[in-house]
């Protein structure tokens, strides 16, 4: 099964940006972006599927600069 993000969900304030992406297998990978160090966590999903939302954070935080 070729498991791809679906849609996502962020929500900004002043120093954290926070959200989900739904997956099509209909898991949640949920993350945080700290805006300050932009040290970054995901949870909520497979390891596996937690490596398919790698690149659309590192571009989240590309955004920042």
């Amino acid at each position: 099964m070729n498991i791809k993000i679906k849609s996502k969900k962020i929500t900004e304030s002043k120093n954290f940006i926070k959200g989900y992406f739904l997956l099509t297998d209909k898991s949640k990978t949920k993350f945080e972006i700290n805006k300050k160090t932009q040290e970054w966590n995901q949870w909520g999903n497979s390891t596996e599927n937690l490596f398919l939302s790698v690149s659309r954070i590192e571009n989240i935080i590309e955004q920042l600069n």
